[in-house]
Formats: C-alpha cells, sequence, structure tokens
C-alpha cells in the first residue's frame, strides 16, 4: 500500500512538473517563456522556452550545468530527477 502512495506522489509531482513547462507555450507574454522550480526555498532549476525555435532549455543553477531538449515530457523527467537529487544532497 505504502509503494502506490509513494508512486501516486511522484506521478502527481512529474505531471505538475509537465504542466508548468507545457504551459509555456500558450504564453505569448514574452518572447522566451521561464519558470524556476525550488527545493526548500532554493532556485535549483531554471526552464526556459524560446517560441521562435520550440526549444527547452534546463539550467541546473546548483550544478552550473546547461541541458536542451525539444520534448516537454523529457524535460520533465529532468527537472523531476534533479530536483529529487538536490533533495537527497541537501
Amino acid at each position: 500500500m505504502a509503494f502506490s502512495v509513494k508512486k501516486e506522489k511522484i506521478n502527481q509531482n512529474l505531471i505538475a512538473i509537465r504542466n508548468r513547462i507545457q504551459a509555456m507555450t500558450t504564453d505569448y507574454s514574452e518572447e522566451i517563456q521561464q519558470r524556476n522550480f525550488q527545493v526548500f526555498g532554493i532556485e535549483v532549476i531554471t526552464v526556459e522556452y524560446s517560441h521562435s525555435s520550440a526549444i527547452i532549455k534546463l539550467c541546473n543553477n546548483v550544478a552550473d550545468e546547461i541541458y536542451w531538449f525539444d520534448d516537454f515530457d523529457l524535460a520533465a523527467i529532468e527537472v523531476f530527477e534533479q530536483l529529487n537529487d538536490f533533495k537527497f544532497v541537501f
């Protein structure tokens, strides 16, 4: 039972991350859309979406790494994994 509860929580978190990233495609207020993801009040990940190129840029602000994606699902998985990695290190 505990496993299914944990799995459901993981799924909910992953879906929420994906929805935040995907929402950037419909927000045309700026050419480059940006969303920040925090853990314990620390900005760990910054995600940018460029409407002109349809590319997702993921910046790990803690590890000083940059990743590029053209798929929202893959970007969401990477954000989820990096946030979890940060939780374990903190």
